[in-house]
């Protein structure tokens, strides 16, 4: 994390498949349920400069990260 903007830096991954499945970079940075007295600053995500590939691949990408369901302050 760059602590100067709270921003999670996710930069420079080269990801390569071939015939395959769920390739990239997915599921992560998900609360669920979570109940906190006082709401953090705001973080976000600063997502750039990465390479995924995968020929004859299926879910290839970037995809459901950061992400807040359930709970109440």
């Amino acid at each position: 994390m760059n602590e100067g903007d709270g921003k999670w830096e996710i930069r420079g991954n080269e990801i390569t498949a071939k015939k395959s499945t769920n390739v990239g970079i997915s599921d992560f940075h998900n609360i669920t349920g979570h109940v906190e007295r006082r709401r953090s600053p705001e973080r976000g995500h600063n997502v750039h400069g990465n390479k995924i590939s995968a020929d004859g691949g299926k879910n290839v990408g970037i995809s459901n990260f950061g992400n807040y369901t359930g709970g109440s302050a």
